[in-house]
């Protein structure tokens, strides 16, 4: 390889760094919806006992889009089988999600986030200039095995899918 390609690699490897900082994943535990316990660390972090990368996408029966980037999320689990999905429900009751999970058809797992902490800690609900809560959903995030966030989004375009494509082939 001679020198101007080496400084081109170089280049974009150090652009792509800066354009997607990788910042730690909070580690959490939910119930699922199936009534098992699910914790963050199993799948990534230095403690992994199964580390794999980790797509995690907040939602709630009430978003329309969510329901678009489900759909992709389905498809994708199933392209990517080595990749853990999962959905977080955003406060809603047990017998909601469970009507709404039937009614979709998803096989992602669903995570329960009966008091928002979770959503919370990701930022997906902060408190707006006047103090009120707001909650961005749906809200995706890609988590290497390291446990870093690579990759995440606000809302859902069908674009989207594409680049999740992207980033989950690497």
């Amino acid at each position: 390889m001679n020198t101007r390609n080496m400084k081109k690699i170089i280049f974009i490897t150090l652009l792509f760094s800066v354009a997607f900082p990788q910042v730690p994943a909070p580690t959490f535990f939910l119930p699922t919806l199936s009534g098992k316990n699910f914790f963050a660390s199993n799948l990534y972090g230095e403690k992994a006992k199964n580390p794999k990368v980790t797509v995690i996408s907040f939602s709630a029966s009430w978003c329309g889009p969510c329901q678009k980037e489900i759909k992709a999320l389905d498809s994708l689990s199933v392209k990517f089988p080595e990749v853990g999905f999962y959905l977080i429900d955003y406060k809603e009751k047990k017998a909601i999600v469970q009507k709404w999970v039937n009614k979709i058809n998803t096989k992602i797992p669903v995570l329960l986030d009966n008091y928002g902490v979770v959503t919370k800690k990701f930022k997906v609900a902060k408190k707006d200039e006047k103090g009120k809560l707001q909650v961005n959903l749906p809200t995706l995030f890609v988590i290497n095995k390291k446990g870093e966030i690579i990759y995440s989004h606000t809302g859902y375009k069908d674009e989207d899918a594409e680049k999740l494509i992207d980033i989950l082939g690497k």
